[in-house]
Formats: C-alpha cells, structure tokens, sequence
C-alpha cells in the first residue's frame, strides 16, 4: 500500500496527470470557440434564452445535488452531527469542485472537512463518501445503460452515438464501466459497501430520484425554450449526458457537455445558434454559480470553524 501511495503521490507523475487535465481542457475551449465562431457568435448571443422559467429551474437543479446529499449523509454521521446549513455549504464546494475543477476533486475536499467536523476517523470517513459514490455511479450507470437499451430496442441508437461520434469511445468505456460495476455490486455488494443494506438501499433510492427529478427538471428547461423539439431528442442527449458525467477525472464538466451539445447541434432541426444560445447560457451560469460558491464558502466560518485535522493519521 505504501509502494502504491508513494507511485500515485509522486511529483512527477502528479505533474504529468496536470498536464493531461490542462491540455485537453485548452484543447476542449479551442474547440468550442471554433464551433461557435462557424455557428455565429453573434447569432448565439442574440439566442440566448429570455424567459424566466429557464434560469428558475437551472438553479433549482444547481441546488438539488448537494440537498440530496444533505439528506443521504446526515443519518449515516454520528450524533450531534454538524449543522445543516454548514453542511449544505461544504457539499455545495464539493459539488463546485467536481463540475468546475475536476471530478472528484470535490470528494478530496469534503474528506478533509469531514475529518475536522465529523469526529470520526479518517477510514471512517473515507468509507463513507466511497460508499455514497458507488451507490451514486451504479444508480446512474444503471439508468444511462436503460435508456441506451431502450433507444436500441426502438432502433433510435444512432441519436445518442450518431450525434456526438468524438465521443463515443467515453460513452462506450462508460457504459462498459457501469455493465460491470451493477452484477459486481450485485454479488460482492457486502463486501464492497461497508454502511447497512437498509441504508444503502435508502441511499440508492434517494439518489434514483433524484437523477429522475433532475432530468424531469432539465427536459423542462429545454422544453420551454425549444418546444418544437421532440423530447425523445433531449432524452438521448441526457443519456449521453450521464454516462460522460460517469468519467472520472474529467477536467471541467460543463465545458464537456457544451462541446457535446454544440456538437449535437448539428443534427437537431432547431437551428444551430438556437441550441448553441440555449447550452452556452446554461454553461455560463453554472459557471458563475459555481465561482460564487467558492467565494461564498470561502468566508471564515461558512462551512464550520478552521480546525486542524486530527493527529491520529497523516492527512
């Protein structure tokens, strides 16, 4: 374990993996200002989305992870558990860190606050947010790979790998991922997730409708911008969508899914600029929502006192 941490923690090793994150991220922006520059940045601006609704369930959706993980994590803590609010605050830099940063950056982050806040130990700790993650992965996995059948059995897979084919190796090792992932949780689960089956099951469920109403809320929000789109195509989107978020360590969520949907765009009878306006407006308040949360949870005290970690194990 320990040849393992010093290989992993090595200088250069951890210089190169910054490398990769930061040239394809360059690589990702070059192509999308490409993209929109043939589309018109002009005709993007000017598509922009006006109406209300849009941005009232964008932020609804921005809120909706980290109060679901307020809801999975607080019955699994130890009692007296940290405040909501302060908690709330922790998980939504978490969240801030996953989608603008790098994914899975977050989950660094909340292991270290809950080694502060928590009083457990850090395998505790650690145990727990890897338990949440595997339940998260397989529920997602599991309702990508549905709608992937689905769109198979219809003979409507070519809008999911037809619209975006740079993509389709993610979609491909994604999906592989979560085919092996769901019987492996199936017959070795005991094993693997440490909190009660019980809890578990409680964790999956909340986590199963919260991807439902998630994606409800995000078909809606499309919806009442493009109404003349089917919403079969903004299915297909969505399960494209969720297998890439499945990929770990993908530098800068949001700016991925835009090259998705400008990309998609092409084969959407809604005009380029329209469904271009629409993905870049969503981008760029997740991005600002995003920069406001590390502003916000940067004040002292905002997700709880700056303590030292505990002594009993290195951090």
């Amino acid at each position: 374990m320990e040849k393992i941490s010093a290989f992993f923690g090595h200088p250069v090793l951890q210089r190169l993996v910054r490398f990769l994150q930061i040239g394809l991220m360059v690589a990702l922006v070059v192509y999308l200002f490409d993209r929109l520059s043939d589309i018109g940045w002009h005709e993007v601006l000017a598509n922009l989305p006006t109406t209300p609704v849009f941005y009232i369930v964008l932020i609804l959706n921005f809120l909706l992870l980290p109060a679901s993980e307020l809801l999975i994590y607080r019955p699994l803590w130890p009692t007296p558990t940290p405040p909501a609010g302060m908690t709330l605050a922790a998980l939504m830099r978490k969240q801030a860190f996953n989608d603008a940063v790098i994914g899975y950056g977050g989950e660094a982050f909340f292991f270290l606050w809950g080694r502060r806040h928590l009083g457990l130990t850090a395998g505790k700790v650690f145990s727990l947010i890897k338990d949440n993650n595997i339940i998260s992965a397989a529920t997602s996995s599991s309702a990508a790979l549905l709608i992937v059948l689905l769109f198979a059995a219809i003979g409507q897979l070519k809008m999911i790998t037809g619209g975006a084919p740079e993509a389709l190796p993610y979609i491909a090792g994604a999906l592989g991922i979560g085919i092996l992932v769901v019987p492996l949780l199936m017959l070795f689960g005991r094993h693997i997730i440490k909190i009660p089956r019980k809890q578990a099951w409680r964790v999956a469920g909340l986590h199963f409708g919260r991807i439902i109403l998630f994606e409800s809320l995000l078909i809606t929000q499309w919806s009442v911008v493009l109404p003349d789109v089917p919403v079969s195509t903004w299915v297909g989107f969505i399960a494209a969508k969720m297998v890439l978020t499945r990929i770990p360590l993908m530098p800068n969520k949001e700016l991925m899914l835009l090259g998705l949907a400008v990309t998609i765009s092409k084969h959407v009878q809604a005009g380029e600029a329209a469904l271009a306006g629409l993905f870049l407006a969503g981008t760029a308040i997740s991005q600002i929502l995003n920069v406001s949360v590390f502003l916000g949870t940067s004040l002292p005290g905002v997700t709880g006192p700056k303590t030292a970690l505990p002594d009993d194990e290195p951090a």
